[in-house]
C-alpha cells in the first residue's frame, strides 16, 4: 500500500448509511400507487442513478406519471426529509481523517446526483473538507457498472489506477471498480451479497 495516493470512496452505504432510507422513501411512494418493491429487489437495482431508477419504477409498475414526474415527485420527498437526516456509516469519518491527514487524496464516485451531496456536504461540512472532488454518474450520463465514474474521479484527483483504492458496498459498483483499479474493499452486511462479491 505504500504506492497509495488516493482513495475512492461510492457514497450511498459506504460512506453513509442511506440505502434503507432510500427504500423506506421509495415504499412510501409506491404505496400512493398500491406497488410494492422487496429490499432484496430494490438492493439489486443499486447503481442506477435517480432518474434510471424512477423511469425502471415507473415502467415495471404502470404508474401512471411520467419517468420525468415520479422523479421530481421523488427528489422533493428526498430533499426535505431524507437527505439532512443521512447518518455516516460507522467510522467513516474518522476514515476520512485518517487517510487525509496522511496526504492521501479522497474522491467520490457515486450514482447519486450532484444536488444530492449539494444537500448533504451543507447538512455536513466536516465531509466535504476531507472529499477533494465528487464525480458523479448523472454528470457523466452513464451507471454503475460502468468503470468511467471512477476513472474520471482518479483524472480530477491527479493519480494514476495503480495508486488507487476504491471502496464500494454493491455488486454492481464492485464490478466496475475491479475493471480499474486492483485493490477494491467491499463493505457488505450482506452474506449472500458478499459472497457473489467473493466471486467476481
Amino acid at each position: 500500500f505504500d504506492q497509495v495516493k488516493c482513495v475512492i470512496f461510492d457514497f450511498d452505504g459506504t460512506l453513509v448509511d442511506s440505502q434503507r432510507a432510500n427504500y423506506e422513501l421509495e415504499l412510501v411512494l409506491l404505496k400512493e400507487f398500491n406497488a410494492y418493491i422487496s429490499e432484496e429487489e430494490y438492493n439489486d437495482l443499486a447503481g442506477l442513478t435517480y432518474v434510471q431508477l424512477s423511469d425502471h419504477l415507473v415502467q415495471k409498475f404502470n404508474i401512471p406519471l411520467t419517468a420525468g414526474q415520479y422523479f421530481e415527485k421523488r427528489q422533493k420527498l428526498f430533499f426535505e426529509e431524507y437527505v439532512p437526516n443521512f447518518k455516516e456509516t460507522p467510522g467513516a469519518l474518522k476514515l476520512l481523517e485518517t487517510l487525509t491527514s496522511n496526504n492521501l487524496k479522497c474522491g467520490i464516485a457515486s450514482a447519486s446526483s450532484p444536488e444530492t451531496f449539494e444537500c448533504f456536504f451543507i447538512h455536513n461540512p466536516e465531509f466535504k473538507k476531507h472529499i477533494s472532488c465528487v464525480v458523479t454518474c448523472d454528470e457523466l450520463g452513464i451507471s454503475k457498472p460502468n468503470p468511467i465514474v471512477y476513472k474520471e474521479c482518479i483524472k480530477r484527483l491527479g493519480c494514476l489506477e495503480n495508486e488507487t483504492v476504491i471502496f464500494e458496498d454493491s455488486f454492481v459498483g464492485l464490478i466496475g471498480a475491479k475493471k480499474v483499479c486492483k485493490v477494491c474493499c467491499v463493505l457488505s452486511s450482506d452474506d449472500k451479497e458478499m459472497l457473489k462479491r467473493e466471486i467476481a
